[in-house]
């Protein structure tokens, strides 16, 4: 990974996932962690349909490009390229890698989920910038 690259993901990733806000507003709890000290924000909704994300979606893209923080979509290509995400954050389970990267452009971060060596290397090989296990 290119160095300039590897500074940009540096620093606390907070994922905001509506099941986990307790009823709080997303955009409230996205500015908080900015204030905090994120430097990267990503958006997880596995429940709600793509059209009622895409309003907090926008609003969380709009925050994070006022911040300076990057914005990350998880598992949504369309609805990163729609809000013009810095990146998308996909599982062993959703598009893979190879196919996300030629969907977007070269500037877009493409994380990867994995849960052994064998996936995390076929991620990094397929083009992902950065790999998460869990």
């Amino acid at each position: 990974m290119e160095s300039g690259m590897r500074e940009k993901l540096r620093g606390l990733y907070v994922i905001i996932d509506p099941s986990a806000t307790d009823g709080r507003n997303e955009t409230d709890i996205a500015r908080q962690a900015i204030e905090g000290g994120a430097r990267l924000i990503q958006w997880r909704d596995k429940t709600r349909e793509k059209g009622l994300q895409l309003p907090v979606v926008e609003a969380l893209r709009r925050l994070c490009s006022d911040a300076g923080v990057l914005f990350i979509v998880n598992d949504d290509v369309d609805l990163a390229l729609a809000v013009a995400a810095n990146g998308v954050h996909v599982g062993q389970e959703d598009l893979p890698v190879a196919v996300v990267r030629r969907l977007v452009s070269r500037e877009v971060i493409v994380g990867c989920s994995t849960n052994n060596p064998d996936e995390a290397g076929r991620a990094q090989a397929d083009g992902a910038n950065y790999v998460s296990v869990g």
